[in-house]
């Protein structure tokens, strides 16, 4: 079982990025997208390569959200537009025929979170967030799961990684 060639329509190559090495599991049950910076249905990269990539392997599709209660700078005003927007996306999920299963990370451990739900999965899937906080999250996904593991950009511009430099947190430039 392999990652498919061809990306959905509206997709560039640029926005798609490999956060380990591993092949699909052979074994898995669905493909997972983690959904944690792009709490929406429309417009929304990952969710469509994560559905494309279950239609190409014959497979359902889960979506994952993990909600901690530690997450910094959040308040309440932030948590109840999130839970809005997660009511939103579940409404909009259910008519497409996709599960939304959300969790809570009582542990602080959102990664940990995400590989018990990776662990069934054929490829995990997952949007791109820029904040610290995020990017430490999906590199302990990425180097934890057992499966392939993909992230997708939906940012306005596509990105192109020239290189790290202690002076630029992200080490990225526009195209």
């Amino acid at each position: 079982m392999a990652l498919p060639t061809k990306l959905p329509p509206g997709i560039q190559a640029e926005r798609v990025q490999r956060l380990n090495s591993l092949p699909p599991s052979g074994d898995g049950k669905y493909v997972l997208y983690w959904m944690q910076r792009s709490v929406r249905t429309e417009y929304n990269h990952a969710l469509e390569y994560a559905i494309h990539t279950a239609n190409a392997m014959g497979l359902p599709v889960c979506v994952l959200f993990v909600l901690t209660q530690g997450y910094p700078g959040a308040n309440e005003r932030h948590y109840a537009f999130l839970l809005q927007g997660l009511a939103d996306a579940l409404s909009a999920l259910q008519r497409r025929g996709v599960r939304l299963a959300t969790r809570l990370a009582r542990d602080g451990s959102v990664p940990a979170a995400v590989l018990r739900h990776a662990a069934d999965a054929a490829v995990l899937v997952t949007d791109r967030g820029y904040t610290r906080v995020l990017r430490g999250w999906r590199e302990e996904v990425g180097g934890g799961a057992q499966c392939a593991v993909v992230q997708v950009c939906r940012c306005g511009v596509v990105w192109r990684r020239v290189g790290s430099n202690v002076f630029s947190d992200p080490p990225y430039l526009a195209q």
